[in-house]
């Protein structure tokens, strides 16, 4: 949290696929500091660095065209923050180095929020939270996912995983499943060798809304966020001596959160099946 003078406590919507799920996060934030900020900021030149590989966040489509949810979101916050911005796509492990070593202005993303990370670095607030969901067959009757309700029942997960974790500590009633990657869950709960899958949301999304589930499986209630197993904050990342500009992309942040402008992009990068809708704020 920012130490500021005038205090204000917000809700950050977690951008989970096609699902109404807040994450309550307190954020103590300087109104008046943000808004002489964006004013400060005006007509700088900015290079914008992202990882290469990590769709949907960011990525070089079959057309050369870098995109991605990072990569749209970081244009329209220079857009409104009038700044001339390049984006630079690189691999995972040379974008960190890329910002250290003065090759660029801004991560949009790539580097996990650690507390090393936070020592020698601004961060933004989370404009997207990961998140975890149950699946099973349709046509399953299971009216909730609380650790109860599934008790007894086979309970598929990757083995070795943050999800994993979770599982063991919250629903040890359950006939936990393990196996060894995402794939072989998935083919599980296709064959009906598990009753419910546990895994990322947005890697469900994509597999239900694929044809390799063939149309067989649905969510089960709503997305789940773990902050000390499988939750990670998606945040823009920039040098320690760039407060100001820090402070100026936490309040456009704020600002296409709260105009519908984040669920937008996010809706165009994540499938929703059933007739799901993304958050609305």
């Amino acid at each position: 949290l920012h130490n500021f003078g005038i205090v204000f406590f917000s809700m950050i919507l977690c951008c989970a696929a096609c699902a109404n799920a807040q994450d309550v996060v307190p954020r103590v934030r300087n109104v008046q500091s943000e808004t002489k900020a964006v004013a400060e900021v005006q007509g700088l030149r900015l290079r914008l660095l992202a990882d290469q590989d990590f769709a949907p966040f960011s990525f070089q489509g079959s057309d050369a065209l870098q995109k991605g949810i990072a990569v749209e979101l970081g244009r329209a916050a220079c857009q409104r923050l009038r700044l001339n911005c390049e984006i630079k796509l690189l691999p995972f492990d040379q974008v960190l180095p890329a910002l250290r070593q003065n090759e660029g202005d801004v991560i949009i993303s790539g580097p996990r929020v650690e507390e090393s990370l936070l020592k020698t670095s601004e961060v933004t607030r989370a404009f997207f939270v990961s998140t975890a969901r149950f699946a099973a067959r349709k046509g399953t009757k299971i009216p909730n996912t609380t650790p109860r309700e599934l008790s007894g029942l086979k309970l598929g997960h990757v083995a070795n995983s943050a999800h994993a974790r979770f599982l063991k500590q919250y629903y040890s009633r359950a006939d936990l499943k393990e196996f060894k990657d995402a794939a072989s869950l998935l083919a599980a709960l296709k064959s009906d060798a598990v009753d419910v899958a546990f895994s990322d949301t947005l890697q469900l999304a994509f597999w239900l809304n694929g044809s390799s589930s063939g149309g067989c499986c649905a969510f089960l209630d709503k997305p789940y966020v773990d902050r000390e197993t499988f939750s990670r904050g998606m945040v823009f990342v920039m040098p320690s001596d760039r407060r100001v500009l820090r402070e100026a992309f936490d309040a456009v942040l704020d600002a296409l959160e709260e105009e519908g402008v984040t669920e937008d992009i996010v809706s165009r990068y994540v499938p929703c099946p059933s007739g799901e809708r993304l958050p609305v704020q």
